[in-house]
């Protein structure tokens, strides 16, 4: 007794806890602080060391692995998306795998391809509009642009540090023209605004900014060459879409991703 009542009065017992050292602060307000600290310490080292340029959020918004809402993966689709490789609803998948595949130049093989990849995915009733869209896709403007330089790239894996980590993705279609690297990423879901209507490109501008951004990065980072066009091409109904302002959105995605990936450790 006279030991602990000794040791209580020397500052080495506190609330029946022996304080380490016999110091350090161990009132209620010097454990909030401390509460208060790890919290910040285990959010900085829970960020992760690597990336998807999908992830990268502008505002809190975010583009789903590279797929607007209506190819996001849920419930079972998650799990087609985890056995299949990256993300997007089984439509989204078996219409991005066929036009990794196939002839871009003539086309072939999208029938043969469309009942491969709807087989795979479950949804043989989808055959037709895997067609549809994949058709959609080689008809454009920026694949036969990507077919006439001679120089393309389909589902190319990019990556480049950024802060303390890796900023990492997958391009659709990658495609050099004189001398300059043009992106281009395909969207499979349905876009309700009309072509004409003034804030479809508004829309799409602020959706999709962050992965131009981040892509462009990537890209420039690793090949050395100038990135002059980020295209989202909409196959639902078609339209292309370039992204404006590419140095800005450079720039934006680069400090975004640097708050979200892990520090540098010394």
């Amino acid at each position: 007794y006279e030991y602990v009542a000794q040791a209580i009065a020397q500052g080495r017992f506190t609330n029946g806890r022996q304080a380490a050292g016999g110091g350090g602060d161990h009132s209620l307000a010097g454990r909030t602080a401390w509460l208060a600290q790890r919290a910040a310490t285990v959010e900085e080292r829970s960020k992760p060391a690597s990336i998807a340029a999908t992830r990268i959020k502008f505002d809190g918004k975010a583009d789903t692995d590279g797929k607007a809402a209506s190819d996001a993966d849920s419930g079972e689709d998650a799990k087609f998306a985890a056995r299949r490789g990256r993300g997007g609803a089984p439509l989204g998948r078996a219409v991005h795998a066929v036009l990794q595949t196939i002839d871009l130049k003539t086309g072939d093989g999208i029938d043969d391809m469309a009942k491969s990849q709807a087989d795979a995915e479950s949804i043989p009733q989808l055959q037709g509009r895997i067609v549809e869209l994949a058709q959609t896709a080689v008809s454009s403007d920026i694949v036969r642009r990507a077919v006439k330089s001679g120089k393309y790239w389909r589902e190319t894996f990019v990556a480049a540090p950024v802060g303390g980590g890796i900023l990492e993705g997958y391009i659709d279609l990658l495609f050099e023209e004189d001398g300059e690297l043009v992106i281009v990423d395909y969207k499979t879901d349905d876009i309700r605004e009309p072509a004409d209507d003034p804030k479809a490109a508004e829309n799409a501008q602020e959706r999709y900014g962050a992965q131009a951004g981040t892509y462009t990065h990537i890209v420039e980072h690793t090949t050395g060459k100038p990135v002059k066009d980020v295209v989202f091409l909409f196959l639902n109904p078609k339209r292309e879409h370039r992204m404006a302002d590419l140095a800005g959105l450079k720039e934006q995605a680069k400090r975004q991703a640097e708050a979200q990936l892990t520090a540098p450790t010394t």
